[in-house]
């Protein structure tokens, strides 16, 4: 009895030590090789499945956190070079675990044209690795989708 609490408490311990990327939409998720870079043991040069349109004006960015404190930070590779990640955007403290949504998320005009990915780090512990295939263009930033909310009591500032 105590041995089966002992796990599923451990088992739970596990499942509140991810976060899922919503929006764009993930290249994948695996929570138990989220903590593999660059995009949590998910093929970074993937595009079998959405390819999200990125105006470099801004697209909204949209998770699950389950920490209650936590820094994520944001990089992009080209996919004809994914061994190079350029830090975006600094870093964002999230406070309240929950949904959080980063309504306009800019990248540099160099990007544009370009097939890329996009990698965000969490860092509320060990780092967890999420990617977003995207392809840079110009324009108007992206409205913000209904899926992408911040949660009660769920805030976020850059430092």
């Amino acid at each position: 009895m105590v041995l089966s609490v002992l796990l599923a408490v451990g088992a739970f311990t596990l499942v509140q030590a991810h976060w899922i990327l919503n929006v764009p939409p993930t290249l994948g998720f695996d929570d138990v090789y989220e903590g593999i870079a660059p995009c949590g043991n998910i093929d970074p040069s993937l595009r079998n499945g959405t390819i999200t349109r990125y105006p470099i004006a801004g697209h909204p960015i949209g998770f699950l956190n389950t920490h209650s404190h936590a820094l994520f930070e944001f990089s992009v590779a080209t996919l004809d070079d994914l061994d190079h990640w350029e830090p975006v955007g600094g870093t964002l403290s999230t406070h309240g675990a929950g949904e959080f949504c980063i309504d306009r998320f800019p990248l540099p005009r160099r990007y544009v044209g370009k097939n890329a990915v996009l990698q965000i780090i969490e860092l509320g512990g060990d780092p967890l690795y999420q990617c977003a295939a995207i392809r840079v263009t110009k324009g108007r930033p992206i409205r913000v989708p209904d899926n992408c909310v911040n949660g009660t009591g769920v805030h976020g500032e850059w430092v």
